[in-house]
């Protein structure tokens, strides 16, 4: 819901709905590989092979364009990392304070409740598209909403192409980054962390501005009117396991197979699998234990991959070629033909 706020910083929420009799839209958030730097930039490998919640929903939709908002999600021991990608032609902000109506502005919303099972209390962030933060949680456990007084600066962050406050252009996309520490918000956890299985339920929202304003859902609620905050309506969250680049049938170890064909000439190629992501380098040595070539030295995800080695320039003999990526190595040898 949208415009709540009372001088006296409490609004009442809408009588609970009960049972949605609606599938909840359901998310597996997968863990970390590397480090997340907050910066709005979304250039870390982890991210690029995070898969997305899914589309937002417009529930209340009536005219105008629907833009889409794009949301990856990823988590180790401290944070849970949120990143909102908004497709937005006309971007517009001109809340400056903190804890201010920045549901006024071009806008997303994060709603999570990390005790299902034993409250309907969650904390809310409302976060306009310059980094302007509005923070709310039931810290009463009743149906009244309070203005919560810390707030995670420096964990958020973003970044904009386009000119903010300028209609007379089109603009691209909006991108806001957070990392909500596990340990800041004691109120809901049951625990300091969560841990491997647990369900979250989160609501994901976003408001459109002053131009084209629209107001989309991951998990969509019913009413005439917006309503953002029902909590039987929030989808749920599955913390996994799994490292971000993980396929289910992923290999368990590492291996390196002889390079077909062999003999060769004057190109190879050589296949290996790996069990964990990471910095893969492939060297290829003379007999006398040079390095002559190198082939490959690169991030690489887990699972199956395979390089080709073209041997154009080199001399007819034996060779050895090298794969390592962390705390593995294996050598096999080799025979160009001429």
């Amino acid at each position: 819901m949208k415009i709540f706020f009372s001088s006296l910083a409490v609004f009442i929420m809408m009588g609970n709905p009960g049972t949605t009799g609606a599938e909840l839209p359901e998310y597996s958030v997968v863990r970390t590989t590397e480090k997340i730097v907050i910066d709005g930039i979304l250039d870390e490998q982890d991210w690029a092979a995070a898969p997305p919640v899914g589309e937002f929903a417009f529930p209340w939709w009536t005219e105008g364009e629907k833009e889409q908002t794009e949301v990856k999600m990823l988590w180790d021991d401290t944070f849970l990392y949120v990143a909102f990608q908004c497709d937005d032609k006309h971007i517009w902000a001109d809340h400056y304070d903190t804890n201010s109506t920045t549901y006024m502005d071009d806008c997303v919303e994060i709603f999570w409740n990390p005790d299902p099972e034993g409250t309907k209390k969650y904390n809310m962030f409302e976060m306009n598209c310059i980094g302007n933060l509005l923070s709310v949680y039931t810290g009463s456990g009743k149906s009244i909403y309070v203005r919560y007084s810390r707030i995670m600066v420096p964990h958020i962050a973003q970044s904009i192409k386009g000119t903010v406050n300028n209609d007379a252009d089109a603009d691209t996309s909006w991108v806001l980054e957070i990392a909500i520490r596990f340990s800041d918000y004691p109120e809901l956890s049951k625990r300091p962390a969560p841990i491997t299985g647990d369900m979250w339920r989160v609501g994901l929202n976003r408001c459109g501005g002053k131009t084209n304003e629209q107001y989309s859902q991951w998990s969509p609620e019913i009413g005439e009117k917006p309503s953002f905050h029902l909590p039987d309506y929030f989808g749920e969250i599955f913390f996994g396991s799994k490292p971000v680049g993980v396929e289910e049938n992923a290999p368990s170890t590492f291996s390196v197979a002889q390079n077909l064909p062999n003999p060769f000439n004057p190109t190879t190629t050589i296949s290996f699998t790996l069990p964990d992501a990471g910095i893969v380098s492939i060297d290829v040595y003379n007999v006398a234990g040079q390095k002559v070539d190198i082939i490959g030295n690169e991030y690489m995800n887990t699972g199956s991959h395979s390089v080709v080695w073209d041997a154009s320039g080199f001399s007819a003999g034996v060779y050895f070629y090298t794969v390592k990526t962390g705390d593995f190595t294996r050598t096999m040898k080799m025979t160009l033909l001429k």
